[in-house]
């Protein structure tokens, strides 16, 4: 039965991770830095982290959150010329952190904080 309620955090965190990843790429003119692809995979991230971390070793939550934002920090400053914004960044963070909420079976905070994450980036026009 536990094998079950982890592939239905991994499927629920796929699916509020996806919504976010294909407002990111309709909105995209040109290449992005995370999409339809990677927003789930860092949402899978953060529950497969949480997993690990509460089996195992508390610290490879923090090794995987540190390592997102390493990437975020680095694609911040290679497209720092371009004058983007730090909304996708930002929005990667929280996806990470959406799918920890989902681990600890906060759904309604990750639901809101999903679908609400999707409508903050579509209401601005490219």
């Amino acid at each position: 039965m536990e094998d079950f309620q982890l592939l239905y955090k991994i499927l629920f965190s796929l699916g509020i991770s996806f919504i976010i990843g294909m407002e990111r790429e309709y909105k995209a003119k040109e290449d992005i830095f995370a999409g339809v692809r990677t927003f789930p995979l860092i949402a899978l991230l953060g529950v497969i982290s949480s997993f690990l971390g509460e089996r195992y070793w508390e610290g490879i939550l923090y090794i995987a959150f540190a390592g997102v934002v390493l990437f975020s920090l680095l694609n911040f400053y290679l497209e720092y010329s371009k004058d983007r914004g730090i909304t996708t960044e930002i929005s990667v963070l929280i996806t990470f952190l959406v799918g920890v909420a989902v681990y600890h079976e906060y759904y309604y905070i990750a639901g809101f904080v999903g679908i609400f994450l999707m409508f903050i980036l579509a209401i601005k026009n490219p």
